[in-house]
C-alpha cells in the first residue's frame, strides 16, 4: 500500500478526475471517433485523388470537344477518323491493317 501512496504523492496530477476524463476523451476523439483524426488523414487523400481526377476529366472534355467539333465541320476529318478508328472504307477498297510484332 505504501508503493501505492508514493506513487501517487510523486503523480499527483493522477488524482484530478478532470485530468484523466480530459485525456480520455482527447484520446477516444483522436482513435475511436466516426471523425478521427485517422478517418479525417484519409479522406483528405480521397478529396486530393478526386479533385487531379476532376482536372484530369476536364482536360479531357475540353480536348474532345475540340476534336468533336473539328469531326463535325470537316468531313475529310470525320472520313479520316472513321477509316482509322472502326476500319470503315467505301465500297470499291481494300483495308489491310498491319499489325507489329512486339518483341
Amino acid at each position: 500500500m505504501k508503493i501505492i501512496t508514493n506513487f501517487f504523492n510523486k503523480y499527483s496530477y493522477l488524482k484530478n478526475k478532470f485530468l484523466i476524463v480530459t485525456v480520455f476523451f482527447v484520446f477516444w476523439i483522436l482513435i475511436f471517433d466516426e471523425n478521427s483524426l485517422i478517418s479525417q488523414i484519409s479522406s483528405k487523400k480521397r478529396l486530393k485523388k478526386l479533385k487531379a481526377d476532376k482536372e484530369f476529366y476536364l482536360e479531357r472534355i475540353k480536348t474532345d470537344s475540340i476534336r468533336l467539333d473539328e469531326l463535325k465541320r470537316n468531313k475529310k476529318s470525320l472520313e479520316r477518323f472513321a477509316r482509322e478508328n472502326y476500319y470503315m472504307k467505301n465500297p470499291d477498297e481494300d483495308v489491310y491493317v498491319v499489325v507489329e510484332k512486339e518483341e
